[in-house]
């Protein structure tokens, strides 16, 4: 039978146990490697019951392929000056609000528009515009926000459309004009059967 004072001490090793271990997955959870890898182990049953895979060869496989996706960081790098950019230009894009064309309102410099995102170590493509419709064939894009995430969405559109010679096959599903709408637009890529969608939403 333990004694009061070593009950007592149970208790208190237990409780910094516990403390340890709640510093232990706070530090993991701001982690984004340890995170990775607490997500790694809490799969690693469910592929082993799914289909047999050996979870110690999954992981291996895993931490290597995390390992080089550390290396090419593409957040990790700088802007730089590119004479080719940009990948569009407003005055040929139908589908920018007249609030967001900034040459057509006046502003005299492009400067702003000739800087690319060059990651320290990896080589980023170039954007395609016809390669990345092919990928969203009969699929959807959407997105959701205020007015920042609208440039986006619009920018993105005009992107897309430079790999479309008729500019008719891209319309707007509803009929709504772009130019001061408030509510939800849905451009569709006719020939891709695809959709570029914004819903505002904000904050």
């Amino acid at each position: 039978m333990k004694r009061p004072l070593e009950k007592a001490g149970m208790v208190g090793l237990a409780a910094v146990v516990t403390v340890a271990a709640a510093l232990v997955l706070l530090v993991c959870a701001v982690s984004l490697r340890c995170s990775a890898a607490i997500g790694l182990a809490m799969s690693a049953p469910k592929k082993l019951w799914s289909d047999g895979v050996s979870i110690a060869a999954e992981a291996a496989v895993e931490t290597r392929g995390k390992a080089r996706a550390d290396e090419r960081d593409l957040f990790d790098g700088e802007w730089v000056w590119d004479d080719s950019y940009p990948l569009y230009d407003s005055k040929d894009c139908p589908f920018l609000d007249v609030g967001f064309r900034c040459s057509e309102n006046g502003r005299p410099d492009t400067s702003y528009s000739k800087w690319r995102w060059r990651p320290s170590r990896c080589d980023l493509p170039r954007f395609g515009a016809r390669n990345m419709l092919e990928k969203l064939r009969n699929k959807r894009v959407v997105f959701v926000g205020d007015s920042i995430g609208r440039n986006h969405w619009e920018s993105l559109l005009c992107t897309l459309s430079v790999a479309v010679p008729d500019k008719s096959s891209i319309f707007e599903v509803n009929g709504n004009p772009i130019t001061k709408h408030m509510g939800f637009l849905i451009f569709k890529f006719r020939d891709y059967n695809c959709t570029v969608e914004y819903y505002r939403s904000p904050c």
